[in-house]
């Protein structure tokens, strides 16, 4: 059987993450199985409310983008299988899927310190989510 489950749908409505929560709830530490299924919109990009976080490419893979802040230059890197990467708060990213193929990651994060955090890289806007956003990451 499965663990819970909560997918995660884009501004249109389409299901882009299906987390599956191994361990925890996702305000403790714990262990969530990722399945990308859809990319992150172009000029949002989100930061992570835990401590720490790694996670690890189990099959697919990913183009991840980042960025340290509004005015802080665009990096891009390939995450195949076997690569690991470590998300910190106060580093926005998103995720891009490679010909619309799925990924999936396990990741293993730390205890939240704050809430989720985007960044509009057209305006350079930073504001928190909230219960109202429907591109919760």
């Amino acid at each position: 059987m499965w663990p819970r489950r909560a997918t995660i749908r884009d501004d249109a409505g389409r299901p882009k993450l299906h987390r599956y929560y191994v361990l925890g709830t996702g305000k403790t530490s714990g262990v969530i199985l990722h399945q990308f299924v859809g990319s992150d919109a172009p000029a949002v990009f989100h930061d992570h409310p835990w401590a720490w976080g790694v996670a690890i490419v189990l099959r697919g893979g990913y183009v991840e983008e980042r960025r340290g802040g509004a005015r802080a230059r665009s990096t891009r890197r390939w995450l195949a299988p076997g690569r690991i990467n470590v998300l910190r708060p106060g580093v926005f990213h998103r995720v891009e899927l490679r010909d619309d193929r799925p990924a999936w990651t396990l990741f293993v994060h730390g205890r939240a310190t704050r809430g989720w955090g985007f960044l509009d890289v057209v305006t350079g806007a930073v504001r928190a989510w909230s219960r109202s956003d429907a591109h919760h990451p």
